[in-house]
C-alpha cells in the first residue's frame, strides 16, 4: 500500500514540478509584454488597494526590469560605519544610535559628498 502511495506521490510530484516551470515561464512572458512602466503603476494600484479593501491580498509584479531604488544618504552613512567594525560588540539598537548622532553632528559639507554620491545613483536607478 505504502508503495503504490510513494509511486503516486512521485508523479504527482513530477507533474507539479513541470506545472511549476511552465506557470513561471507564462508569468515571465506576461511581465515582459508590459513595459516596465505599466508593471510600477500596477504595483503603484495594488498597494492602494491593499490599503483600501481590508484583508484583500494584492502580491506585486516581480519584474527585474524595475531598477531598486537608492539608499538614503543617512542610511549609507550608517551601512559603511557598520561595515568599519567600530561597532562591534555593540547591541543594534545602540549601533544605529550612535551612527545617527555620528550623521547629525556632520558637517554639511561632510553630508553633501554623501548626498552627492547617491544623487548620482539615482538619477540612473528611478524610472
Amino acid at each position: 500500500m505504502r508503495l503504490a502511495s510513494a509511486n503516486s506521490s512521485k508523479a504527482y510530484n513530477h507533474t507539479a514540478s513541470q506545472n511549476k516551470a511552465s506557470n513561471e515561464v507564462a508569468y515571465k512572458q506576461w511581465i515582459e509584454s508590459h513595459t516596465p512602466e505599466e508593471i510600477y503603476t500596477a504595483n503603484n494600484a495594488r498597494k492602494l488597494l491593499k490599503k483600501k479593501v481590508p484583508g484583500c491580498v494584492y502580491p506585486s509584479l516581480q519584474d527585474a526590469r524595475i531598477p531598486k531604488r537608492p539608499v538614503q544618504a543617512h542610511l549609507f552613512f550608517g551601512a559603511d560605519r557598520q561595515a568599519s567594525g567600530d561597532f562591534r560588540g555593540l547591541k543594534p539598537t545602540e549601533a544605529v544610535s550612535l551612527s545617527a548622532k555620528e550623521w547629525a553632528s556632520l558637517s554639511p559639507s561632510e553630508r553633501k559628498v554623501r548626498t552627492d554620491l547617491l544623487f548620482l545613483t539615482k538619477e540612473t536607478n528611478i524610472i
